[in-house]
């Protein structure tokens, strides 16, 4: 059987594959992992604000953090049905985030603009993506974790599944 690649967009995943037959425990492991992954709602220290312009394809340096915050994304109609409840902005589907991004972009629309205004009337914390680790600082907001080797390259997702943290790691 030979094999068959995709190039650079991935690799056929079926019975004709050279590993097909030696897969079955990774494709146990993949499955275990989607699981717990689609369980609860994802805990971010911040939630970066991009532009309409900016979809998949934003540079990683605009979303650096500090090692052991984590971060998710919001467009500006993610920000219509959001609340602040004790200066923590609380998404409609539960995931929070303590801290509200801006990069600096050339333009804003005035709607953005004017719920930006209402939700830092409501006490959310807002700042310029550069002041990002200023405002963790002075927010008294600790990591998830600290690393005392700092080559290990470590990702992590965390989770809230009915009311437990929990966090899936990888290296």
């Amino acid at each position: 059987q030979p094999g068959f690649g995709l190039g650079r967009y991935g690799t056929l995943f079926g019975r004709h594959s050279t590993w097909w037959d030696y897969s079955g425990e990774w494709i146990d492991y993949l499955t275990r992992c989607q699981y717990v992954l689609q369980k609860g709602v994802k805990v971010a220290d911040v939630c970066w604000l991009f532009h309409y312009d900016i979809r998949y394809n934003y540079p990683s340096k605009l979303t650096f953090l500090p090692r052991g915050y984590d971060y998710r994304i919001a467009y500006p109609e993610d920000l219509e049905d959001v609340r602040v409840v004790d200066g923590v902005i609380v998404f409609p589907n539960g995931a929070e985030s303590k801290v509200l991004a801006v990069p600096a972009f050339p333009q804003m629309d005035e709607r953005t603009a004017q719920v930006l205004e209402e939700l830092r009337a409501q006490g959310a914390v807002i700042v310029q993506g550069n002041e990002v680790a200023d405002a963790l600082i002075a927010g008294r907001i600790q990591p998830d974790f600290d690393v005392i080797d700092t080559s290990l390259k470590l990702e992590y997702l965390h989770k809230k599944v009915g009311g437990m943290d929990v966090y899936m790691i990888s290296n």
